[in-house]
């Protein structure tokens, strides 16, 4: 479980490929989707159109926040 992750967390994801993260508060999972959204203008790869995240089921007694980032490649941006 990670307090934070990084944005060289973030573009060491493979184009088409998802990476799931457990973070240990809510406020990091919020972090950690709004880096992601932000990294195709800040950083942009020419093997990746934008980020897509989701939010794992929490426990919330455990303090566990897992979130799913994916790198979406050119051609399968919806």
């Amino acid at each position: 479980m990670e307090d934070k992750i990084s944005i060289k967390d973030i573009l060491s994801i493979r184009p088409g490929r998802e990476k799931i993260f457990y973070l240990s508060s809510e406020k990091a999972r919020w972090t950690a989707r709004t880096l992601a959204y932000q990294q195709p203008v800040k950083n942009p790869r020419p093997d990746v159109v934008r980020y897509s995240c989701h939010n794992g089921r929490a426990d919330k007694d455990a303090g566990i926040y897992p979130i799913a980032i994916k790198a979406i490649p050119p051609g399968q941006y919806e």
